[in-house]
Parts: C-alpha cells; structure tokens; sequence
C-alpha cells in the first residue's frame, strides 16, 4: 500500500479527533470510506476496514465496517470522545483495543 509509509508518524489526539468527524460527513453524504487501522511499532494489527454506518452516543462514536477479514458479520470500529481515540473490537486476528487510524485516499497526494 503506498501510504502506508504514515504509520510510523504519530497520530495526535486531534487527528483522530478530526478523522472521526471527518468520517461521520462522509458517510452522511453516502460516501464509503476506507480506514487503515494499525498498531505500530509493534504490528500487532495492520488492517483496512470500509466504513458505512455511523451512530453517536454521548460518549463516542460507533462506525459499521466490513472487514475483509469476516465478510460475514459487520464490525463497530469506535472512537471514543473521552480517551480521543479509536478502539478496534476484538476478533480472531486481534485481542482488541486503542488503535491509530487513518483514512485511505484522502487526497491527491495519499
């Protein structure tokens, strides 16, 4: 993947932050993100989800995905507000927790 050269960048509380809000306008306006999501260094998860749902709570923000990985049931990859960050769920390849995300294609340039 070629922009897969900014996950060794960290990704600040307000990025995710901004992802999040990002994400919910893009799915408002019928558009399908795609969402890298990673632990680094460690690699522990190295992995892209397509977003098309969204639902808000006080306290977070809840994106349906389809994961490639179990194309049979969807995932909730969550942002939550207080900790200012994404929580990947836990699944076979995955113990679950924070991770950093960012958006695929975004521009021009990645």
């Amino acid at each position: 993947q070629p922009d897969n050269w900014r996950m060794i960048f960290p990704c600040p509380p307000r990025h995710q932050r901004r992802l999040a809000e990002r994400l919910q306008a893009q799915v408002a306006d019928g558009r399908l993100p795609i969402v890298h999501v990673l632990v680094y260094p460690q690699q522990t998860l190295n992995h892209m989800v397509l977003v098309y749902g969204v639902e808000e709570t006080p306290t977070e923000v809840r994106f349906h995905a389809y994961d490639p990985n179990d194309a049979a049931a969807p995932i909730l990859l969550t942002y939550d507000r207080g900790a200012r960050t994404f929580v990947y769920p836990q699944v076979p390849y995955f113990g679950g927790g924070p991770v950093k995300a960012y958006e695929i294609y975004e521009s021009v340039l990645y």
